[in-house]
């Protein structure tokens, strides 16, 4: 019974993927999951991103509040709409706004082999300010070892200090 729903859940998502999905596919969708993932799901309605010519969800950017006034931003967008600067739009949106609301620094992580990825970062403003190595493992090989991964670190500190100076020389600064 259940892997049928999660069957039909999983090509209806793979669906989205392929063809895009309307406003209106995205609120059913959330509408139905929100009763097993309510924050989840109302998180996903805040965030979407939305392709200005098409009015469709291509991808969503995620802002999490941490410790000492940090965000820490993620995005991912469906691959047939990658490269055409939606993301940086939004990411630089969504930057400029935190700031201005007084986040004091945003941050991302990403895997160091996904160059586009980190070059939107670096577009974004954000600069390199680690590379943790074999630091999280999301997959396990056939004996059940880890099988490790590298992740790169970005950041970018509110360019006004809370007391109104400019932040200058930031990506020289250690952050």
């Amino acid at each position: 019974k259940f892997n049928t729903a999660i069957a039909a859940l999983m090509a209806l998502v793979n669906d989205f993927y392929a063809n895009g999905a309307s406003r209106g596919d995205m609120k059913a969708l959330l509408l139905m999951l929100s009763p097993f993932a309510p924050h989840l799901c109302e998180e996903q309605w805040e965030v979407m991103g939305f392709a200005k010519e098409t009015g469709k969800v291509i991808g969503n950017i995620y802002c999490g509040h941490r410790d000492y006034n940090a965000r820490e931003l993620g995005y991912i967008v469906n691959q047939n709409y990658q490269r055409r600067g939606y993301a940086l739009e939004a990411l630089t949106a969504l930057t400029d706004t935190l700031f201005a609301e007084g986040a004091h620094r945003v941050y991302a992580e990403c895997d160091p082999r996904n160059e586009a990825s980190w070059r939107l970062l670096e577009d974004a403003g954000l600069t390199r300010k680690a590379h943790f190595r074999q630091n999280l493992y999301f997959h396990t090989d056939e004996r059940g070892r880890p099988k490790w991964k590298d992740t790169y670190v970005y950041a970018r500190l509110n360019p006004l200090a809370p007391d109104g100076r400019s932040v200058a020389g930031e990506a020289s600064e250690s952050e």
